[in-house]
Protein backbone atom coordinates (compact mmCIF):
# COMPACT_ATOMS: atom_id res chain seq x y z
CA UNK A 1 0.00 0.00 0.00
CA UNK A 2 1.13 3.52 -0.70
CA UNK A 3 1.71 6.07 2.03
CA UNK A 4 -1.04 8.61 2.64
CA UNK A 5 -0.28 12.18 1.66
CA UNK A 6 0.44 14.68 4.42
CA UNK A 7 -2.16 17.02 2.90
CA UNK A 8 -5.31 14.92 3.12
CA UNK A 9 -8.67 16.72 2.83
CA UNK A 10 -11.89 14.99 3.91
CA UNK A 11 -14.48 15.96 1.31
CA UNK A 12 -18.18 15.31 1.43
CA UNK A 13 -19.35 14.26 -2.00
CA UNK A 14 -22.39 13.11 -3.93
CA UNK A 15 -23.66 9.55 -3.60
CA UNK A 16 -22.53 8.91 -7.17
CA UNK A 17 -18.98 10.09 -6.42
CA UNK A 18 -18.94 8.12 -3.17
CA UNK A 19 -19.82 4.88 -5.00
CA UNK A 20 -16.92 5.25 -7.41
CA UNK A 21 -14.32 6.64 -4.97
CA UNK A 22 -11.43 4.32 -4.11
CA UNK A 23 -10.62 5.91 -0.74
CA UNK A 24 -13.48 6.96 1.51
CA UNK A 25 -14.33 7.92 5.08
CA UNK A 26 -17.41 7.74 7.31
CA UNK A 27 -18.06 9.70 10.52
CA UNK A 28 -20.47 7.92 12.85
CA UNK A 29 -22.06 8.63 16.20
CA UNK A 30 -23.49 6.24 18.78
CA UNK A 31 -27.27 6.00 18.69
CA UNK A 32 -28.87 7.95 21.52
CA UNK A 33 -31.62 5.35 21.86
CA UNK A 34 -30.60 1.78 21.09
CA UNK A 35 -32.62 -0.01 18.43
CA UNK A 36 -34.25 -2.89 20.28
CA UNK A 37 -34.78 -4.70 16.99
CA UNK A 38 -31.08 -4.49 16.21
CA UNK A 39 -29.50 -7.73 15.16
CA UNK A 40 -26.43 -8.89 17.01
CA UNK A 41 -23.57 -10.48 15.12
CA UNK A 42 -21.38 -12.80 17.10
CA UNK A 43 -18.04 -13.69 15.68
CA UNK A 44 -14.38 -13.04 15.54
CA UNK A 45 -13.04 -10.34 13.27
CA UNK A 46 -9.54 -10.99 12.04
CA UNK A 47 -8.25 -7.88 10.27
CA UNK A 48 -6.08 -8.54 7.28
CA UNK A 49 -2.65 -7.02 7.37
CA UNK A 50 -2.13 -6.18 3.74
CA UNK A 51 0.37 -3.42 4.38
CA UNK A 52 3.72 -3.56 6.05
CA UNK A 53 3.88 -2.28 9.62
CA UNK A 54 6.13 0.69 8.78
CA UNK A 55 3.72 2.00 6.14
CA UNK A 56 0.79 1.38 8.46
CA UNK A 57 2.44 3.39 11.26
CA UNK A 58 3.19 6.27 8.86
CA UNK A 59 -0.42 6.26 7.63
CA UNK A 60 -1.91 6.18 11.14
CA UNK A 61 0.39 9.00 12.24
CA UNK A 62 -0.50 11.13 9.21
CA UNK A 63 -4.23 10.57 9.61
CA UNK A 64 -4.06 11.37 13.34
CA UNK A 65 -2.04 14.53 12.64
CA UNK A 66 -4.55 15.64 9.99
CA UNK A 67 -7.55 14.96 12.22
CA UNK A 68 -6.04 16.62 15.29
CA UNK A 69 -4.88 19.69 13.36
CA UNK A 70 -8.56 20.56 12.85
CA UNK A 71 -10.24 21.99 9.78
CA UNK A 72 -9.74 18.81 7.74
CA UNK A 73 -13.37 18.60 6.58
CA UNK A 74 -14.64 20.59 3.60
CA UNK A 75 -17.79 21.57 5.52
CA UNK A 76 -18.24 22.51 9.20
CA UNK A 77 -18.89 19.41 11.32
CA UNK A 78 -19.71 19.56 15.02
CA UNK A 79 -17.83 16.74 16.74
CA UNK A 80 -18.92 15.00 19.96
CA UNK A 81 -17.03 12.75 22.34
CA UNK A 82 -17.41 9.18 21.16
CA UNK A 83 -17.64 10.08 17.46
CA UNK A 84 -15.81 7.60 15.29
CA UNK A 85 -14.26 8.08 11.87
CA UNK A 86 -13.37 5.13 9.71
CA UNK A 87 -11.16 5.32 6.64
CA UNK A 88 -11.39 2.77 3.84
CA UNK A 89 -8.46 2.55 1.41
CA UNK A 90 -8.66 0.34 -1.64
CA UNK A 91 -5.58 -1.73 -2.44
CA UNK A 92 -4.27 -0.89 -5.90
CA UNK A 93 -3.14 -4.47 -6.48
CA UNK A 94 -6.32 -6.06 -5.08
CA UNK A 95 -9.43 -3.95 -5.73
CA UNK A 96 -11.58 -6.15 -3.48
CA UNK A 97 -9.21 -5.71 -0.52
CA UNK A 98 -9.28 -2.71 1.79
CA UNK A 99 -7.06 -1.26 4.46
CA UNK A 100 -9.22 0.17 7.23
CA UNK A 101 -8.19 2.69 9.88
CA UNK A 102 -10.47 3.80 12.70
CA UNK A 103 -10.21 6.76 15.10
CA UNK A 104 -12.38 7.83 18.04
CA UNK A 105 -12.87 11.42 19.22
CA UNK A 106 -12.65 12.15 22.96
CA UNK A 107 -11.69 15.32 24.84
CA UNK A 108 -11.09 17.26 21.59
CA UNK A 109 -8.55 14.65 20.40
CA UNK A 110 -8.65 11.84 17.83
CA UNK A 111 -7.02 8.54 18.76
CA UNK A 112 -6.43 5.47 16.63
CA UNK A 113 -8.43 2.42 17.76
CA UNK A 114 -8.77 -1.06 16.31
CA UNK A 115 -11.50 -1.39 13.69
CA UNK A 116 -14.29 -3.63 14.97
CA UNK A 117 -17.25 -4.04 12.60
CA UNK A 118 -19.42 -5.99 15.06
CA UNK A 119 -19.93 -3.22 17.64
CA UNK A 120 -23.26 -1.58 18.30
CA UNK A 121 -24.92 0.12 15.36
CA UNK A 122 -24.05 3.77 14.84
CA UNK A 123 -25.63 6.61 12.88
CA UNK A 124 -23.61 7.86 9.92
CA UNK A 125 -23.31 11.63 10.39
CA UNK A 126 -21.17 12.40 7.33
CA UNK A 127 -19.22 10.52 4.71
CA UNK A 128 -17.12 11.27 1.71
CA UNK A 129 -13.89 10.74 -0.15
CA UNK A 130 -10.30 11.77 0.42
CA UNK A 131 -8.67 14.40 -1.74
Amino acid sequence: MCEISENVRLCTCSEKDLKTAKNTWALSRAKTVPDLGEEVIVGLYLPSRLSDSETEKINVDRLAKTLNAGNCFDVPIMLHDGDEITFYFEQAEKSEAQIIYCFIYNNAHWENVPYYPFGSKRNIEAEGCLR
